[in-house]
This record gives structure tokens, sequence and C-alpha cells, in this order.
């Protein structure tokens, strides 16, 4: 039996043991109004993974389709969707498992059909997983990562093949505390920005993210900063770095509580957090961050 196969069995049996939804899914709304989401699922008889996409039309009429090249035995997961600013389509990236480890994938929806999907990362001897995307007017950006190593390509928007890279990514060093610490970098609001998880040298650290930021070009990654963790997000793992009202807002989501630091009047803001419970979402505080920003002199 090749490794291949072996392979993609293991990830079959792992991933049914972890149900029929593979994680959470990707979403965007288009310029018409239209929802898009793609989700990993479980489906047919015999159940197999694949990307489903389902869009819900402004008239509340939904649809149903499968990604195109994701309806076998090989396990792909990790959908991350962006909406082309220029041409108002749609472009997905994926983690696909090709047998001796997992592959960065896109595909671009036109408005009726997924175009075939472009392995754009590959490392024979790593697993590329959790992929960012983000899309300018001139150019696709893909992130993703195998452990703390980070790599990013940039792509042609319309054919999605590689125009740059793949570049590795400056994992962070020991990093800047905010609201204690002078930033290294200036973030700027015309760059795009991605994010490491939670970089954690042990067990008890409370780690750190690292914030990448780039131009619309294909050069290199040109903004990078690493910011210090308080101790009690130990737990939370899922970051982002968005702007919100011209500021550059970073958040580390633990499930229970999300810890934010907002850059404002050239400094990082001292890390603060806010409860998520029944009543309050990671949206309702993305809002409330908005609201504060446009109230800080």
């Amino acid at each position: 039996m090749s490794m291949r196969l072996i392979r993609s069995l293991l990830s079959l049996a792992v991933a049914l043991a972890a149900g029929a939804a593979m994680a959470a899914p990707a979403q965007q709304i288009d310029a018409r109004g239209t929802l898009h989401r793609v989700e990993a699922v479980w489906s047919g008889k015999p159940a197999m993974p694949l990307l489903r996409h389902i869009l819900v039309r402004a008239d509340g009429t939904t649809a149903a389709s499968v990604i195109p090249g994701t309806d076998d035995l090989f396990v792909d997961t990790d959908p991350a969707l962006a909406v082309d600013p220029s041409r108002g389509t749609l472009v997905l990236a994926w983690s696909r498992d090709i047998g001796d480890g997992y592959a960065v994938y896109v595909s671009r929806y036109g408005g009726s059909t997924w175009s075939p999907p472009v392995r754009v990362m590959d490392d024979p001897s790593g697993e590329e997983i959790e992929p960012q995307i983000q899309i300018t007017p001139s150019l696709v950006h893909v992130v993703a990562h195998n452990g703390s190593a980070y790599k990013r390509i940039c792509l042609d928007p319309v054919s999605l093949q590689p125009v740059y890279g793949p570049e590795p990514l400056w994992n962070g060093g020991a990093g800047i505390t905010p609201g204690v610490d002078a930033p290294t970098n200036t973030p700027t609001e015309s760059h795009v920005f991605f994010t490491s998880t939670v970089l954690r040298p042990s067990e008890t650290d409370p780690g750190r993210v690292v914030i990448w930021g780039v131009r619309d070009e294909p050069v290199p990654i040109d903004y990078l900063e690493a910011l210090v963790l308080p101790l009690e997000t130990a737990e939370g793992n899922r970051t982002a770095a968005t702007p919100i009202e011209g500021s550059l807002t970073v958040t580390v989501n633990s499930g229970s509580r999300v810890w934010y630091t907002v850059f404002q009047n050239g400094a990082w803001s001292e890390s603060a957090s806010l409860a998520l419970d029944g009543t309050t979402t990671l949206s309702d505080v993305v809002t409330m961050l908005a609201d504060k920003i446009r109230r800080t002199p």
C-alpha cells in the first residue's frame, strides 16, 4: 500500500472522528448582497469529505454545490474566502491532503461556476494549513503555515498563477508589549494584513502574535510586528489584524473572551478584553471597538 494512500486513509479516519462538520465555514457577502458560505463537510453515502458552497441570495432563495475537485477520498479543509474588490468575484483558498502532506489550493467563483482548482503551495517537507487570503486590486495574497513557519505567495488575480513567492515569513523574535513598549514599525492603512496563530515558546508562556502587512505589489512583506500577549490569553488561538475606522486592531479570541489592542496615535494600546457570552459575540465586539475608536481623540 502506498504512503499516499495510507496518509489519505488516516486523514479520513481523523476527520470522521471529528463529526460531520469539519471546521467553521468561510463566509463573505458580494456586491449584490448575496451571502456565500464555504464549509468542509461530510456528504453522501458512503460519506465523503468535500467542500460545499452555499449561497443565500438577497431575495432569500438558496443554492448549494460542491467545489470542483474536492469530492473524493482526500480531505479538504480550512476554507478561506475573499471578495475581489475590482472584479466582484470570489476567490477560495483551502488545504487539501494530497497523500504526502497538505497543500494549498485556490479557485475562483465567477458568478455561476468555480474554476478548476490550482495548487499554489506544496512543500514536500511540510504541511501548509489554515490559509489566509486577501485580495488587492492587482494581486491575490495567500499565507499559510507549517507549525510556526509561515509562507506567503502572490497570485495573478485572473489566472491565479504565482507571480511572487512563496516567501518565508519572519516569525517575530521577542516581540513588544502593547501599552508598554514603543512599536518597531508603523502600519499603513493601504496595506493588507495577516496574523500568525498564537506562538508559544512553552506551555506557561502567554505567547505572541505576529502581524505581517504588504502593499498591492509583488514585493516582500514590508510591515512586521510581534505583540506579546497578556498571561490571561493562554487559551486563545484565533487571531486577526483588521483596520477598523482607520486603526489597525488585533484581536485574539479564546472562545470565552476576546482580547484586543489598537494602534492609535503612534502606539499600541494596552491589551484589554471583553467576555463573549450569549449576549455579546465577536461581531458585537468589533462594532463596539469601531465606536470606541471613533470617540478616541
